[in-house]
Protein backbone atom coordinates (compact mmCIF):
# COMPACT_ATOMS: atom_id res chain seq x y z
CA UNK A 1 0.00 0.00 0.00
CA UNK A 2 1.40 3.73 -0.81
CA UNK A 3 0.17 7.01 -0.65
CA UNK A 4 1.11 10.13 -2.14
CA UNK A 5 0.22 13.26 -0.01
CA UNK A 6 -0.84 15.81 -2.54
CA UNK A 7 0.28 19.53 -3.30
CA UNK A 8 -2.64 21.64 -3.70
CA UNK A 9 -2.45 22.19 -7.22
CA UNK A 10 -3.60 24.66 -9.97
CA UNK A 11 -6.30 23.83 -12.98
CA UNK A 12 -6.78 25.90 -14.81
CA UNK A 13 -7.03 29.31 -12.26
CA UNK A 14 -8.52 27.14 -9.87
CA UNK A 15 -6.76 24.91 -6.99
CA UNK A 16 -7.66 22.56 -4.78
CA UNK A 17 -8.95 23.84 -1.17
CA UNK A 18 -6.98 20.85 0.47
CA UNK A 19 -3.98 18.66 0.33
CA UNK A 20 -5.27 15.49 -0.30
CA UNK A 21 -3.30 12.10 0.90
CA UNK A 22 -3.71 8.98 -0.96
CA UNK A 23 -2.81 5.37 -0.30
CA UNK A 24 -2.24 2.82 -2.89
CA UNK A 25 -3.62 -0.81 -2.82
CA UNK A 26 -1.43 -3.06 -4.41
CA UNK A 27 -4.12 -5.40 -5.60
CA UNK A 28 -2.00 -8.31 -3.76
CA UNK A 29 -0.82 -8.20 -0.33
CA UNK A 30 -2.72 -4.53 1.21
CA UNK A 31 -5.60 -3.79 3.01
CA UNK A 32 -7.24 -2.90 6.26
CA UNK A 33 -9.34 -4.11 8.69
CA UNK A 34 -10.84 -3.14 11.97
CA UNK A 35 -10.94 -6.75 13.72
CA UNK A 36 -14.32 -6.66 15.76
CA UNK A 37 -17.40 -4.32 14.89
CA UNK A 38 -17.46 -1.22 14.70
CA UNK A 39 -17.55 1.18 17.40
CA UNK A 40 -21.08 2.89 17.92
CA UNK A 41 -22.18 0.53 15.09
CA UNK A 42 -25.83 0.43 14.41
CA UNK A 43 -28.44 -0.90 12.04
CA UNK A 44 -30.06 1.38 10.02
CA UNK A 45 -32.31 2.58 7.07
CA UNK A 46 -29.62 5.75 6.32
CA UNK A 47 -26.00 6.26 4.88
CA UNK A 48 -23.83 7.99 3.40
CA UNK A 49 -20.23 7.71 1.51
CA UNK A 50 -18.01 9.34 -0.76
CA UNK A 51 -14.67 8.68 -1.32
CA UNK A 52 -11.72 9.37 -4.47
CA UNK A 53 -10.51 5.96 -6.01
CA UNK A 54 -7.68 5.53 -8.91
CA UNK A 55 -7.95 2.26 -10.42
CA UNK A 56 -5.20 0.28 -11.84
CA UNK A 57 -7.06 -2.55 -13.56
CA UNK A 58 -10.56 -3.53 -14.47
CA UNK A 59 -11.84 -6.25 -12.29
CA UNK A 60 -14.38 -7.06 -9.12
CA UNK A 61 -12.65 -5.27 -6.31
CA UNK A 62 -13.40 -4.23 -2.68
CA UNK A 63 -13.61 -0.75 -1.33
CA UNK A 64 -15.64 -1.73 1.64
CA UNK A 65 -16.41 -4.78 3.09
CA UNK A 66 -17.95 -6.51 6.23
CA UNK A 67 -17.68 -9.66 7.01
CA UNK A 68 -21.08 -10.92 6.36
CA UNK A 69 -21.10 -8.88 3.47
CA UNK A 70 -24.51 -7.06 4.21
CA UNK A 71 -22.92 -3.63 3.48
CA UNK A 72 -20.58 -3.56 0.95
CA UNK A 73 -19.44 -0.97 -1.68
CA UNK A 74 -17.87 -2.74 -4.59
CA UNK A 75 -15.89 -2.66 -8.10
CA UNK A 76 -17.69 -4.80 -9.92
CA UNK A 77 -16.03 -6.90 -12.90
CA UNK A 78 -16.89 -4.08 -15.71
CA UNK A 79 -15.13 -1.59 -13.06
CA UNK A 80 -18.77 0.05 -12.58
CA UNK A 81 -20.01 1.26 -8.97
CA UNK A 82 -22.22 -1.28 -6.84
CA UNK A 83 -23.18 -0.37 -3.26
CA UNK A 84 -25.31 -2.68 -1.61
CA UNK A 85 -27.19 -3.59 1.60
CA UNK A 86 -28.95 -6.45 3.46
CA UNK A 87 -31.29 -7.14 6.16
CA UNK A 88 -30.60 -9.71 9.20
CA UNK A 89 -32.00 -12.08 6.91
CA UNK A 90 -29.48 -11.72 4.09
CA UNK A 91 -32.33 -9.98 1.48
CA UNK A 92 -31.07 -7.32 -0.75
CA UNK A 93 -33.05 -4.29 0.35
CA UNK A 94 -30.05 -1.68 -1.11
CA UNK A 95 -28.80 -1.66 -4.66
CA UNK A 96 -27.29 0.95 -6.39
CA UNK A 97 -25.00 0.77 -9.44
CA UNK A 98 -23.09 3.35 -11.83
CA UNK A 99 -23.39 2.96 -15.20
CA UNK A 100 -20.47 4.40 -15.90
CA UNK A 101 -17.17 2.10 -16.00
CA UNK A 102 -14.43 3.92 -14.12
CA UNK A 103 -10.94 3.91 -16.24
CA UNK A 104 -8.41 3.48 -15.03
CA UNK A 105 -5.63 5.56 -14.05
CA UNK A 106 -7.26 8.52 -13.63
CA UNK A 107 -9.31 9.85 -10.18
CA UNK A 108 -12.71 9.68 -10.11
CA UNK A 109 -15.08 11.07 -7.31
CA UNK A 110 -17.94 8.19 -5.83
CA UNK A 111 -20.70 9.49 -3.89
CA UNK A 112 -23.83 7.92 -2.46
CA UNK A 113 -26.53 7.95 -0.46
CA UNK A 114 -29.66 5.97 0.90
CA UNK A 115 -33.21 6.38 2.72
CA UNK A 116 -34.60 3.74 3.02
CA UNK A 117 -37.41 4.66 5.03
CA UNK A 118 -38.68 6.79 1.97
CA UNK A 119 -36.86 4.85 -0.72
CA UNK A 120 -34.77 7.32 -2.06
CA UNK A 121 -31.14 6.58 -3.05
CA UNK A 122 -28.47 8.49 -5.11
CA UNK A 123 -25.34 7.47 -6.83
CA UNK A 124 -22.71 10.11 -8.05
CA UNK A 125 -19.87 9.68 -9.96
CA UNK A 126 -17.30 12.39 -10.64
CA UNK A 127 -20.10 14.93 -10.13
CA UNK A 128 -22.88 13.13 -12.59
CA UNK A 129 -26.22 11.78 -11.46
CA UNK A 130 -24.60 7.58 -12.90
CA UNK A 131 -27.62 5.45 -11.35
CA UNK A 132 -28.22 2.64 -13.31
CA UNK A 133 -31.93 1.65 -13.52
CA UNK A 134 -33.43 -1.31 -11.49
CA UNK A 135 -32.14 0.03 -8.14
CA UNK A 136 -33.38 -1.87 -5.67
CA UNK A 137 -34.56 1.06 -2.10
CA UNK A 138 -36.98 -1.27 0.23
CA UNK A 139 -37.61 0.28 3.53
CA UNK A 140 -36.29 -2.29 5.68
CA UNK A 141 -33.27 -2.19 7.90
CA UNK A 142 -30.05 -2.45 6.58
CA UNK A 143 -27.90 -4.98 9.13
CA UNK A 144 -24.67 -2.62 9.11
CA UNK A 145 -23.22 -4.69 12.29
CA UNK A 146 -20.72 -7.24 12.06
CA UNK A 147 -18.00 -9.20 13.40
CA UNK A 148 -15.13 -7.61 11.33
CA UNK A 149 -14.45 -4.00 8.50
CA UNK A 150 -12.20 -3.74 6.01
CA UNK A 151 -11.39 -1.56 3.42
CA UNK A 152 -9.60 -2.28 0.34
CA UNK A 153 -10.57 -6.37 0.74
CA UNK A 154 -12.74 -8.32 2.66
CA UNK A 155 -11.64 -8.66 6.18
CA UNK A 156 -10.32 -12.52 5.04
CA UNK A 157 -8.21 -10.94 2.53
CA UNK A 158 -9.96 -11.61 -1.00
CA UNK A 159 -10.84 -9.10 -3.62
CA UNK A 160 -8.48 -6.97 -3.17
CA UNK A 161 -7.88 -3.75 -4.54
CA UNK A 162 -5.71 -2.84 -7.09
CA UNK A 163 -5.33 0.77 -6.25
CA UNK A 164 -5.34 4.24 -5.38
CA UNK A 165 -7.90 5.86 -2.29
CA UNK A 166 -8.18 9.31 -1.15
CA UNK A 167 -10.94 10.76 1.83
CA UNK A 168 -12.88 7.58 2.12
CA UNK A 169 -15.81 8.94 4.04
CA UNK A 170 -18.81 6.09 4.79
CA UNK A 171 -21.17 7.58 7.31
CA UNK A 172 -24.09 4.60 8.23
CA UNK A 173 -26.37 6.90 10.78
CA UNK A 174 -27.53 9.57 8.27
CA UNK A 175 -28.84 10.74 4.66
CA UNK A 176 -28.67 13.69 2.87
CA UNK A 177 -30.00 14.76 -0.42
CA UNK A 178 -27.30 14.64 -2.97
CA UNK A 179 -29.95 16.05 -6.05
CA UNK A 180 -28.94 19.60 -4.32
CA UNK A 181 -26.50 20.90 -5.55
CA UNK A 182 -24.68 22.41 -2.51
CA UNK A 183 -24.79 18.78 -0.83
CA UNK A 184 -22.96 17.55 -2.95
CA UNK A 185 -20.40 20.00 -2.78
CA UNK A 186 -19.75 19.20 0.80
CA UNK A 187 -17.75 15.92 -0.74
CA UNK A 188 -16.39 17.49 -3.77
CA UNK A 189 -15.95 21.17 -5.23
CA UNK A 190 -16.56 22.86 -8.48
CA UNK A 191 -13.62 22.47 -10.48
CA UNK A 192 -13.30 18.61 -9.47
CA UNK A 193 -11.60 18.95 -6.25
CA UNK A 194 -12.24 17.50 -3.00
CA UNK A 195 -13.74 19.62 -0.24
CA UNK A 196 -12.87 20.15 3.20
CA UNK A 197 -14.85 17.67 5.43
CA UNK A 198 -13.07 18.72 8.40
CA UNK A 199 -10.49 16.62 10.77
CA UNK A 200 -13.04 14.01 11.77
CA UNK A 201 -15.34 14.18 8.65
CA UNK A 202 -18.46 16.66 10.87
CA UNK A 203 -18.55 19.38 8.40
CA UNK A 204 -21.05 17.85 5.19
CA UNK A 205 -23.24 16.66 8.63
CA UNK A 206 -22.44 17.93 11.63
CA UNK A 207 -21.94 15.17 13.40
CA UNK A 208 -18.96 12.82 12.65
CA UNK A 209 -19.12 9.41 10.68
CA UNK A 210 -18.59 5.86 11.56
CA UNK A 211 -15.71 5.99 9.31
CA UNK A 212 -13.21 8.18 7.83
CA UNK A 213 -9.37 7.23 6.15
CA UNK A 214 -7.08 9.77 4.88
CA UNK A 215 -3.43 8.98 5.63
CA UNK A 216 -2.34 12.78 7.38
CA UNK A 217 0.57 14.66 8.07
CA UNK A 218 2.10 12.60 4.83
CA UNK A 219 2.05 9.07 6.80
CA UNK A 220 1.35 6.76 5.10
CA UNK A 221 0.14 4.15 8.00
CA UNK A 222 -2.05 7.17 9.11
CA UNK A 223 -4.55 5.66 6.84
CA UNK A 224 -5.77 3.22 8.86
CA UNK A 225 -6.57 5.84 11.90
CA UNK A 226 -9.95 5.79 11.74
CA UNK A 227 -10.50 9.88 12.24
CA UNK A 228 -14.54 9.02 12.13
CA UNK A 229 -15.74 6.92 15.17
CA UNK A 230 -15.77 3.65 14.49
CA UNK A 231 -12.20 2.62 15.72
CA UNK A 232 -9.09 2.40 14.29
CA UNK A 233 -7.97 0.07 11.39
CA UNK A 234 -4.57 -2.31 11.47
CA UNK A 235 -2.90 -2.76 7.96
CA UNK A 236 -2.16 -5.60 6.42
CA UNK A 237 0.80 -5.09 4.06
CA UNK A 238 3.13 -2.09 3.47
CA UNK A 239 2.41 1.27 3.22
CA UNK A 240 4.52 3.65 0.90
CA UNK A 241 4.34 6.36 -0.85
CA UNK A 242 1.75 6.70 -4.04
CA UNK A 243 2.22 8.70 -7.51
CA UNK A 244 -0.75 10.85 -7.15
CA UNK A 245 -3.43 12.88 -5.60
CA UNK A 246 -6.93 13.92 -6.70
CA UNK A 247 -6.02 17.33 -5.30
CA UNK A 248 -3.24 17.42 -7.75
Amino acid sequence: MTLRRGLIAAAGNYKSPISVDAVTFDGSNDYTTRGADLTGAANGKLGIASFWINTNTIAAQVIYRGTNQLMRILLLNDNTIQVRGQNAAVSTILQMASTTVLSTGKWHHVLASWDLANTVGHLYCDGQEDQAGGSTLTDDTIDYTDTDHAIGASPAGGTKLNGDLAEVYINLAEYIDLSVQANRQKFRVQHHFPANVGAAGATPTGTAPIMYFKASSGTPANFANNLGGGGNFSVTGTLTNASSSPSD
